[in-house]
């Protein structure tokens, strides 16, 4: 069931493309209104994430920011969500050798979040729970930077330990 608020508790199985018409039909004919972040909000997102991301260390390559250490790098992934709007943050980490290990090669840089060993969302870091913002107004962004550094940068830290 999608809520009005920001989050998407729908279970996995609806929130891909092919279950829409059941669920459409669920709604009564009506799909749920979802925000769409537009390109004005997406740049200025960005900057924020720069001015917070930088300072530790972290390059960024598009909607994604890396930092690269001996033999892993840590990686930030800003995804737009086509079918329930918004957009929510991927948290990953490269593991070079195990990637060579596996595929044989080395991975292309910038490092790409869905190549990456480790693998989880901003969401499940801060409360265990997967969250989409909608919209994003000033106290999003606040949100946003507040659970990166209580949650995501803490995280990258205790792979490490």
């Amino acid at each position: 069931m999608v809520k009005s608020g920001a989050y998407c508790d729908a279970p996995l199985p609806c929130r891909t493309a092919k279950f829409w018409p059941i669920v459409w039909l669920v709604w009564g004919g009506k799909l749920p209104s979802v925000g769409y972040v537009s390109r004005v909000t997406q740049t200025n997102l960005s900057r924020k994430l720069d001015e917070f991301l930088e300072p530790h260390g972290f390059e960024r390559h598009g909607r994604t920011w890396v930092r690269s250490r001996p033999l892993f790098s840590d990686v930030i992934d800003v995804q737009r969500g086509a079918s329930i709007g918004g957009v929510t943050i991927n948290i990953a980490l490269m593991h070079t050798p195990t990637y060579e290990l596996v595929w044989g090669k080395s991975p292309t840089q910038p490092f790409s979040e869905p190549d990456c060993i480790v693998r989880t969302r901003l969401g499940f870091l801060v409360n265990g729970r997967d969250h989409w913002w909608k919209s994003i107004i000033q106290s999003d962004v606040a949100n946003m930077m507040e659970a990166l550094s209580s949650a995501a940068i803490p995280f990258f830290q205790s792979l490490r330990a």
